[in-house]
């Protein structure tokens, strides 16, 4: 994969940040679109520790770790997006995906869906369960626009994405 720029920390040193190191090493590998980069790349290059099923660390020191890696890996994502064009697709218990190009609209398309119309039940969830007896007449109306509000952006969204 060619580089889209020459990260290359001083000789010697690396970067301070993970997901930096990790599009070092992606400028070296040859990963192409369709392969599965593993995950144990992953916590290689983000310099995280990968927890086993059995291992006997504490609650508290696996979601540290967690936190780290899906901070990492966020970073790395928009990083991989923006200098390669590249998307990449989680799947499970083996890695991440390169969602080859003729593949990335479609998938995103999907992805954004399926993400909007949880954010939209979730918001309809919170509008709707509301004690509305403890309401004042204007929080009610307030209530009652912001329902209205949101069943025009559902039905928007519907037609947008048919």
């Amino acid at each position: 994969m060619p580089a889209a720029q020459s990260r290359q920390p001083p000789e010697g040193m690396q970067y301070d940040k993970g997901w930096q190191n990790a599009l070092v090493a992606f400028d070296h590998a040859e990963f192409y679109p369709g392969d599965i980069i593993p995950m144990s790349w992953f916590y290689e290059h983000f310099r995280v520790r990968d927890f086993p099923s059995d291992a006997s660390c504490t609650v508290g020191e696996y979601q540290k770790e967690r936190l780290i890696f899906m901070g990492q890996m966020e970073r790395f994502q928009k990083a991989l997006a923006e200098d390669y064009d590249l998307i990449l697709q989680n799947v499970r218990g083996q890695g991440y995906r390169i969602i080859p190009p003729a593949e990335q609209t479609g998938w995103t398309m999907d992805q954004g869906q399926k993400e909007m119309t949880k954010a939209l039940n979730k918001i309809h969830m919170r509008l709707t369960h509301i004690r509305l007896g403890e309401l004042t007449d204007e929080q009610r109306r307030q209530n009652a626009d912001a329902q209205a509000k949101l069943a025009a952006l559902r039905s928007g969204a519907r037609k947008a994405l048919m």
